[in-house]
């Protein structure tokens, strides 16, 4: 099922990925991110809602990608938390997120992790586009 989140950025929920597409690089981290929550059906409680900041360095963008993703796996199963808002600043081999979110009311489809030897993205008419597979 695809979902549009703006004009030009979305994703689309695969069996076992994610299919997300940006005019930019910091939309298509957002896209990735969103589709990974509609992925595992999660579902977070109104509140309290938190705040937080994820940062980290790369050889490359499908990296940094992996490590963010990675970051929101950990978060759902360590801490029962979800984010759903999500400020993207990429630069130098550098991504930081600050980001905002809830505990979760709900998981359907736990993910326990990011396939981040499969991730590649390219450019494309939408802008920027990738794949990314998990195990669930």
């Amino acid at each position: 099922m695809q979902k549009l989140l703006g004009r030009d950025e979305g994703f689309e929920e695969l069996e076992y990925a994610v299919r997300a597409w940006a005019p930019d690089m910091a939309k298509l981290f957002s896209a990735a991110a969103h589709g990974l929550n509609a992925l595992s059906g999660a579902a977070l409680q109104p509140r309290p809602r938190v705040s937080r900041t994820f940062e980290a360095q790369g050889a490359n963008t499908e990296n940094l990608l992996a490590a963010f993703l990675s970051d929101l796996v950990s978060a759902a199963e360590q801490q029962q938390l979800g984010f759903d808002s999500f400020i993207v600043i990429l630069g130098d081999g550098r991504v930081k997120v600050a980001m905002s979110g809830a505990p979760l009311q709900a998981l359907a489809r736990p993910v326990r992790a990011v396939r981040s030897g499969s991730i590649a993205i390219k450019q494309s008419k939408r802008g920027f586009e990738t794949e990314i597979g998990f195990e669930v």
